[in-house]
């Protein structure tokens, strides 16, 4: 198990990095880089527990809305070997993946749709004109999984 609040990856194209963080009291550690290296670490000073926390989960969710995706537990650590033992570039998974874009009412949707055996992986983006609809859309998004395909709400996961 890690040691690390947040752990993300982002793999597209010629991409291939790591983005993980966690908090001791007022300070956050941030630790990325390439997946295969050790990366960089730098560390905040932040006035109180709360602000180191909430600084660590705002730039997680900017990392996740450009597509970056909880690391897998098998996928834990992949960052950590020594490059010189890891590939340039992490191999795609086998499988089938799909990118789809759509436009309309003042909205950009981004969906990166991946299967590997009897997984799926969904990622999905929206970019509103204002806070004010994205704000509305969380609600009503929310609202419908809930309700409408019977899933349940739960505590915040570090991973999926």
């Amino acid at each position: 198990m890690s040691d690390w609040d947040v752990h993300l990856m982002f793999v597209k194209g010629s991409s291939s990095k790591f983005w993980r963080a966690r908090t001791d009291g007022g300070r956050l550690f941030v630790n990325y880089g390439r997946i295969g290296s050790n990366g960089q670490t730098q560390v905040k000073d932040f006035p109180s527990a709360d602000n180191a926390v909430s600084e660590m989960e705002k730039v997680a969710a900017q990392k996740r809305r450009k597509g970056y995706w909880e690391a897998d537990e098998d996928e834990e650590g992949a960052e950590a070997a020594p490059a010189e033992e890891a590939p340039k570039k992490k191999a795609k998974p086998e499988g089938k993946a799909t990118d789809l874009e759509m436009s309309a009412g003042g909205r950009k949707i981004e969906v990166r749709l991946e299967q590997e055996g009897a997984r799926v992986r969904t990622v999905m983006v929206e970019h509103y004109d204002s806070d004010k609809l994205a704000a509305e859309a969380f609600d009503r998004i929310s609202g419908i999984m809930v309700t409408e395909e019977g899933y349940k709400k739960v505590a915040a996961r570090k991973s999926l």
